[in-house]
């Protein structure tokens, strides 16, 4: 998809029905979490903000939320294989959440006060993340960045700034559930 010349779309397909969404990028986002922490409560809770009518099959509509999420990785219901050096992740909502907000709210004041739609965030988050002055390219270059060409001083530094940023995994407790 291609912001410049497309509209974000605000349906998505389930079952080749057509149900409307809110695309705030803070709605969108909050699901992402609630998916990576699996409480099924605040997924729910995320969903429902989303959409005005859940539709009955969830595992389609799962489906069909990460195809209009990301339209260029997920293709025919697969995941397509993912290039990122070390296959590593280079930000997480849940743990970068203040970081992206406030370098959106920096680099992108107007985008920001107007709204922005998830997939004009995502976009914004790539341009973030491909800037070496911004705190999200410091992270996401530790976390994922390939320290083997660098002088051992400098290969030091970033093997710790690795276990700073490290996306730590939640474990899903039956609390959670």
């Amino acid at each position: 998809m291609n912001l410049l010349i497309n509209d974000t779309p605000d349906y998505i397909v389930v079952g080749g029905k057509k149900i409307p969404v809110k695309t705030d990028f803070k709605l969108w986002a909050a699901f992402l979490i609630a998916c990576t922490e699996g409480n099924a409560g605040k997924i729910k809770e995320s969903i429902e903000k989303i959409v005005d009518q859940v539709p009955d099959d969830s595992h389609a509509f799962s489906l069909a939320c990460m195809e209009w999420m990301f339209p260029d990785k997920v293709k025919n219901g697969e995941k397509q294989n993912n290039k990122n050096i070390m296959n590593q992740q280079p930000f997480d909502f849940a743990a970068d959440g203040n970081v992206i907000y406030c370098e959106l709210w920096q680099y992108f004041p107007n985008l920001m006060e107007r709204g922005i739609s998830f997939h004009e965030g995502m976009e914004l988050i790539k341009l973030l993340l491909h800037n070496e002055n911004t705190l999200m390219w410091h992270i996401a270059f530790a976390r994922c960045g390939d320290f083997s060409k660098l002088d051992k001083d400098k290969r030091d530094y970033w093997q710790k700034q690795r276990a700073i940023y490290r996306i730590k995994n939640k474990t899903v407790t039956q609390e959670d559930r």
